[in-house]
């Protein structure tokens, strides 16, 4: 019994180290109470820091459903909107377009997403990249699909915003006033939905 309980505090304790948890406090919510305290307290300490929707495996379980057409749009449109900018700003925009495709909010696939009149205006360039760049673009794809946490959160936090990453739908050069919770990355502004 004493080696399951050292398995799951090993266990738990590497999940409090990645979510940046006091290793000490978590101890003793273990002794005090077992397991199931610990895990409530993990639970109110996500939904105290607004992330209780968010899931590390959101982005990762979605990619992974994606067939290599639906990849290579989003490659695509990620190189139209931000070929130009660091990885931050490219893996940015590629969770906005994931985010969408999650959303209740919006078109469920990556094609209509992406097509959707008045959204992309970079649809109608979509052929106009080469392999190489295609190459590139599905290599910051993977990248989401590894990530530990989304890569809007150090973002998030630098602002003092408790927003989800999941809710971040928009993203543009100026900020626009059906958006709100603006962070700035690189050249684009990205918001939640004012609604």
């Amino acid at each position: 019994m004493n080696k399951i309980k050292i398995i799951i505090f090993l266990c738990l304790a590497t999940i409090i180290f990645l979510f940046n948890f006091d290793t000490a406090a978590a101890q003793e919510e273990i002794t005090e109470g077992g397991v199931a305290i610990l895990l409530n307290t993990l639970n109110e300490e996500a939904i105290q820091n607004g992330f209780d929707n968010y899931s590390l495996n959101d982005y990762t379980d979605l990619i992974n459903s994606l067939t290599d057409e639906e990849k290579e749009l989003i490659a695509r449109i990620t190189f139209r909107e931000a070929g130009n900018q660091d990885i931050d700003g490219q893996m940015a925009v590629v969770e906005v377009i994931l985010n969408r495709v999650l959303s209740d909010k919006w078109p469920d696939t990556v094609y209509k997403v992406l097509s959707q009149k008045g959204q992309f205006s970079t649809w109608s360039l979509r052929n106009k990249v080469s392999q190489e760049n295609i190459e590139k673009m599905l290599e910051v794809i993977e990248l989401v699909a590894n990530e530990k946490e989304s890569i809007l959160i150090p973002y998030l936090e630098e602002k003092g915003f408790d927003t989800n990453p999941l809710n971040y739908v928009y993203f543009d050069g100026v900020q626009h006033s059906y958006a709100t919770n603006y962070i700035k990355i690189q050249g684009h502004w990205f918001g939640t939905s004012t609604n």
